[in-house]
């Protein structure tokens, strides 16, 4: 049984939005599309806890993939641009195999542990902060990596970075997340 990563598919649908060309209208669709597939995500997340059964998980989880399906339907015939209506029927012909995971809910939806744990900051890398400048991308990412290091270490982050500005500002070295 094939099987698609939800974060893939989560990104490929953001990248869609962020096309040039592309309405108002359409955006709006791939944000709706968004956003069933994040709750898609929290559902898993309460169905390990126990807050939801397997049966209620899979309902919800049946009704949301309906949903993105006609979604899909729709932008595949109407869309602003000729990629978008290709993304979505190619995505359309693949549908059943996001499928996996709920049939089989020891299935995990992310393929791996590393790339749900840098899910969120590339989400926010991609939607709030500058991403030309090379300062911008060596700043984030010597900020997300020491973050990871420390959450990672069982260290306080907002210590670390307190005694860091701290240090910036009194032009001393910055301590070491090691």
């Amino acid at each position: 049984m094939k099987q698609y990563c939800l974060a893939h598919l989560i990104r490929n649908i953001q990248g869609q939005a962020e096309q040039p060309n592309i309405s108002l209208e359409d955006i709006q669709r791939l944000g709706n599309l968004y956003d069933t597939l994040q709750e898609l995500s929290k559902d898993k997340h309460r169905l390990e806890k126990g807050q939801i059964s397997q049966s209620t998980w899979q309902q919800y989880g049946y009704l949301n993939w309906r949903y993105i399906q006609e979604e899909l339907q729709e932008l595949g015939c109407w869309s602003s641009t000729k990629k978008l209506r290709k993304f979505c029927q190619k995505l359309l012909k693949q549908i059943k195999h996001f499928h996996a995971y709920l049939k089989d809910p020891a299935i995990p939806m992310i393929n791996n542990a590393a790339e749900e744990s840098l899910k969120n900051l590339a989400i926010v890398r991609k939607l709030c902060l500058d991403n030309q400048s090379t300062y911008s991308k060596r700043w984030r990412g010597a900020l997300h990596s020491s973050i990871k290091t420390l959450y990672r270490q069982g260290k306080s982050i907002l210590d670390f970075l307190v005694d860091a500005i701290h240090a910036a500002h009194i032009k001393q070295p910055i301590p070491s997340v090691i």
